[in-house]
């Protein structure tokens, strides 16, 4: 949503209205404008007078037509600008755009005439989600299992115990097949 906040702007020489409104980002509303005397310049006539805008971040609000021209002959008459709310694709912390005027006349009485108003803006883009920050504990070290010989009562590995008991039994089966054969 969008407020837009013009409390000074009824009374001036420059008159926006509406003084609030509301707006979705990605939609847009019309602001009128309305001057408070004719445009008198020093001749030539006609006298010129435009409404220059601009926004304080251009990516989050536009303003359309910029600026607002008026001439002597159409002063009375009720003008428009369009404020549109844009969506920047991003979740924003600060959600408040300024609009700036000033008016370039050949009228003295509205030469320069400045003003600002804040566009408040809602965000249409979600929060980003913070997530807890994950700590990862290194994996223990896989041990690699022990075997006790017997005769000796020292500690050693599966593997090792495996291959010395394989070998003892290779050299007792040799033993006995070579007994065997004795025998016969």
């Amino acid at each position: 949503m969008m407020a837009l906040s013009a409390p000074a702007l009824a009374a001036g020489r420059v008159s926006l209205t509406p003084a609030s409104l509301t707006l979705a980002e990605t939609q847009s509303t019309t602001v009128q404008v309305r001057l408070d005397n004719p445009i008198v310049g020093p001749g030539p006539d006609p006298a010129f007078f435009h409404l220059n805008l601009t926004s304080s971040d251009p990516s989050r609000v536009s303003i359309t037509p910029n600026p607002v021209d008026y001439t002597s002959a159409d002063w009375f008459a009720t003008k428009t600008f369009t404020v549109t709310a844009l969506d920047d694709g991003v979740h924003n912390t600060s959600n408040n755009v300024t609009i700036s005027f000033l008016v370039d006349s050949d009228s003295e009485y509205y030469k320069n005439y400045s003003g600002d108003f804040v566009v408040s803006i809602t965000d249409i883009n979600p929060a980003p989600v913070v997530q807890p920050a994950v700590t990862q504990q290194a994996a223990a070290p896989i041990a690699t299992p022990k075997a006790t010989l017997a005769d000796t009562g020292q500690s050693i590995d599966i593997i090792q115990a495996i291959s010395m008991i394989t070998l003892v039994a290779s050299v007792l089966v040799t033993i006995l097949l070579n007994s065997l054969r004795q025998y016969h």
